[in-house]
């Protein structure tokens, strides 16, 4: 067996997921930036199977540096036990409800406090909804 030959076979369960998902998946991913064409593809894994800190594993058993960093949203590492144990806290009383909670104002008075040009704090649920805030503002801002 070539080196070539055992490059691709230490990612062939990741590449079988990769074709059964192009089969009901359009682009075989959710997201653009996940695709295994976007690295070498047939050598970079497509499926993770695991995280800790700084590193992932694929369903092929290997690990990698992950110099993506779940995509930028992974800036304390996967499995920070800090942040793992204030998630659990937090499920236990309850992730979403019909009215405000008061960590929301404790967060937008730290965030103020923190960054001195910001006057006022609106959190949204994801990069989409907070461009399209911004555009709104800007809008309402300038006519």
């Amino acid at each position: 067996m070539s080196d070539l030959d055992t490059t691709f076979a230490s990612v062939a369960r990741s590449m079988e997921l990769y074709h059964r998902a192009e089969q009901v998946i359009p682009g075989a991913t959710q997201l653009i930036s996940r695709r295994p064409t976007r690295y070498a593809y047939g050598f970079s894994p497509a499926f993770a199977q695991s995280a800790s800190g700084g590193t992932f594993s694929d369903v092929d058993g290997n690990t990698y540096i992950d110099w993506v960093s779940g995509i930028g949203a992974m800036i304390l590492g996967y499995c920070d036990p800090v942040v793992d144990e204030a998630v659990k806290r937090q499920i236990d009383t309850g992730t979403m409800y019909s009215v405000s909670h008061p960590i929301e104002l404790e967060l937008a008075e730290l965030l103020i406090e923190r960054v001195p040009c910001a006057e006022m704090v609106r959190f949204a649920k994801g990069g989409g909804d907070a461009c399209a805030i911004a555009i709104r503002i800007a809008r309402g801002t300038t006519g």
